[in-house]
């Protein structure tokens, strides 16, 4: 598991001295991209040294069912990530439905970061607003892409190595019961629920747990043996404060609940020499992460009560039966057990029922199901518990107990793998290798006015647009209703739309066929002594400074 650890500080050490450069340098730019790269290998040959020669608990031998689990796992990450885009007649598709709407918008902020926008970055799709978002992972890619690693092959690449360490972490966390339970997570049918796959819903489409699952569970692991079990003295703390300090970059609300964790168990066991060491090494990058990715702590004002998370008028029983199956009498089951003569599970188990029935009362966004981003390390947390008490039953009831647990999850799974869905386009080949060395030759900020929507091809290209998909801004917190009157008065061509192009701070305007379609009826009064790039994807006009 330590070898684990390696990889994972060449992507934290890469990604934080890109981001410190560019906001040093004003924008990312190749030279501060091979840099990047170049300090996170050797930080890494340190990793690996520190690791190699650190004294560890040794790991149980692998069992050949756990073999089974792992070639499991492994065939339905090479499905997800080996057809993440896949070509089909000149359109480019994905297959995963859970994924459609979120992979564009991450295709757009790596093209963003890579053709190097002023860092830290504007929303590249909402004028006006600094990026709150968590970027490491599309900044990791973005730095491949700037030496040349193609855009879909690094997102592939990406996506299987993260796979990969997920799958080494989970079975050290939880033996091969922990592989499994989180492959085959989710509720009892795979309509209206809220508790979906947690693979497939989580770690393929929020981008940000390729990083900060399998780091994550890297630190548990080490924080599980220096301070719980106390069987050896885990990771070198500064390998755990480089990755504890990374964590904002990439996943925010893992970084807050993990933290939550190690200070409880520190302040529970009293060890506290190693983890202030490792704290040390964090405080200032992981202050500077949350700073950034929170526009400054703006996004704190997200936090709010909301009692029933997202049952709203449903029954609370059958929901709950629905959504969770058996995982929320295993987690009473558990708890219980921990009280009584489990005294060893008491701060893995209690913990995670206690935050994950708060989840229930506030939310932590304005779309109340970003909860399940921080009730999937409740359900992580659960699970070396539930491995040691399923290992410790017979054989049959074993089974019994993990096919009333993950059969409904593994219908879900067989699903999404079996099929390749040809109907979720992404974009149009031959639209994007026209379109976008046209915008190329545009400045890498000029925002362009188009119709709002999740992946249109100017965004897609890593331009800036005025305003792109409601549902994405409103999940980011982002009142997007003045932009949107703007631009509908921008679009029309209605007598203001000078003033509506000052106010979005838009130096072009795209027209194409979705835009004819949803502006029918402008007078595209812009279109009077513009400048203006065509081609079969549409125009270009140049609007007033």
């Amino acid at each position: 598991m330590r070898l684990a650890a390696v990889p994972l500080i060449f992507v934290a050490v890469a990604t934080l001295a890109a981001g410190l450069l560019s906001s040093l340098h004003g924008s990312l730019v190749p030279w501060i991209g091979g840099v990047g790269l170049a300090i996170g290998l050797v930080a890494a040959v340190f990793a690996a040294r520190a690791t190699h020669l650190a004294p560890a608990e040794p790991a149980p031998p692998i069992e050949r069912w756990e073999w089974g689990a792992w070639a499991l796992f492994a065939v339905v990450a090479v499905r997800q990530f080996g057809w993440l885009l896949f070509h089909d007649g000149g359109i480019v598709r994905t297959p995963n439905a859970y994924n459609y709407g979120d992979l564009p918008l991450h295709i757009t902020y790596v093209e963003a970061l890579a053709r190097g926008v002023a860092f830290w970055p504007e929303n590249p799709v909402f004028t006006g607003e600094r990026l709150r978002y968590p970027i490491g992972m599309d900044l990791w890619n973005a730095l491949l892409l700037q030496i040349g690693v193609p855009l879909a092959l690094g997102l592939k690449a990406t996506g299987l190595a993260a796979s990969a360490l997920l799958a080494v972490t989970l079975r050290r966390w939880g033996r091969g019961i922990a592989v499994l339970a989180f492959l085959l997570s989710g509720g009892l049918d795979a309509a209206g629920l809220a508790w979906l796959n947690l693979f497939l819903s989580l770690f393929v489409t929020q981008r940000g747990f390729l990083f900060a699952l399998p780091a994550g569970l890297v630190l548990l692991v080490s924080w599980r043996e220096r301070l719980l079990l106390r069987t050896g003295p885990g990771l070198p703390p500064w390998v755990e404060g480089v990755l504890w300090s990374a964590l904002p970059l990439f996943h925010l609300h893992s970084f807050l609940l993990l933290s939550v964790i190690v200070g409880l168990w520190t302040l529970a066991r009293g060890r506290w020499r190693a983890s202030l060491a490792a704290l040390a090494v964090a405080v200032v990058p992981a202050s500077l992460g949350v700073y950034a990715v929170t526009d400054h702590f703006r996004a704190a004002s997200l936090l709010g009560w909301a009692p029933g998370w997202v049952i709203e008028a449903r029954p609370v029983l059958p929901f709950l039966a629905r959504n969770f199956g058996l995982v929320i009498p295993l987690a009473v089951l558990l708890a219980v057990l921990a009280a009584r003569r489990r005294p060893q599970w008491r701060l893995l188990v209690w913990p995670a029922v206690a935050i994950w029935a708060a989840l229930f009362f506030v939310k932590l966004a304005p779309w109340a199901w970003d909860n399940t981003k921080v009730m999937v390390w409740c359900y992580v947390l659960l699970l070396p518990a539930a491995a040691e008490w399923l290992l410790g039953l017979r054989l049959e009831w074993r089974a019994a107990v993990l096919l009333l647990w993950l059969w409904p999850g593994s219908l879900t799974v067989w699903q999404h793998t079996v099929a390749l869905r040809r109907d979720l386009e992404v974009y149009r080949a031959a639209d994007q290798a026209e379109l976008c060395p046209v915008l190329a030759g545009l400045p890498a900020d000029a925002r362009v006015a188009t119709r709002p929507t999740f992946n249109h091809p100017v965004a897609l290209c890593g331009q800036p647009i005025v305003e792109g998909y409601a549902g994405h801004l409103w999940s980011h917190g982002i009142d997007s209703r003045a932009v949107d009157a703007d631009l509908k008065v921008l679009m029309l061509g209605q007598p203001d739309w000078r003033g509506a192009a000052r106010r979005l701070h838009a130096r072009w305007l795209y027209w194409g066929r979705g835009e004819a379609g949803e502006f029918a009826g402008s007078s595209q009064a812009w279109s009077e002594g513009a400048r203006v790039l065509s081609g079969p994807w549409g125009r270009l006009y140049s609007l007033p400074d």
